[in-house]
């Protein structure tokens, strides 16, 4: 709630985690009843899904390699996903951005750099869906963070 009220961009950054943490948990629980065409999938399933997703999110992943992997029919998972709320593309720019925002914060590397280390397809991929979720753009977050850090350390 204290970040829902304030218009600073590390706050909005810690409303957009807590948005994310939301979401990992949602994602965590078991997966709805699944259709006579989709094969069962239970909460291990899920878990592991995520635990796969973190572990291999800086790589380039798609939906349908991730469901081949894990032994779905790659037309199936998808509607099977939506059909229970989640959504792949989502989850997987949320795990990129995190670790993105993590690198601008804590290393001097190029935003092409960390844009590539994050996963993301191009540094313009990265600096628009962090422009889009942030407000800001990856160089202006990391400079309102020194600033932050500058004033913190007074």
């Amino acid at each position: 709630y204290r970040y829902s009220r304030s218009e600073k961009p590390v706050d909005l950054l810690g409303m957009n985690a807590c948005v994310l943490q939301i979401f990992h948990i949602l994602l965590s629980e078991s997966m709805a009843a699944p259709t006579c065409t989709t094969p069962p999938i239970k909460l291990e399933d899920s878990i592991s899904f995520t635990e796969y997703l973190a572990a291999h999110y800086r790589e380039h992943i798609t939906l349908e390699s991730v469901s081949e992997h894990f032994g779905f029919n790659p037309t199936i998972f998808p509607e099977y996903l939506q059909k229970t709320g989640r959504n792949f593309n989502v989850y997987l720019s949320s795990l990129r951005l995190d670790h993105a925002t993590h690198l601008l914060e804590t290393t001097t590397s190029s935003i092409p750099d960390i844009s590539e280390e994050s996963g993301f397809s191009s540094s313009r991929a990265f600096i628009e869906m962090f422009k889009k979720v942030n407000k800001l753009t990856p160089k202006q977050y990391r400079d309102q963070c020194s600033e932050h850090q500058k004033g913190s350390s007074l």
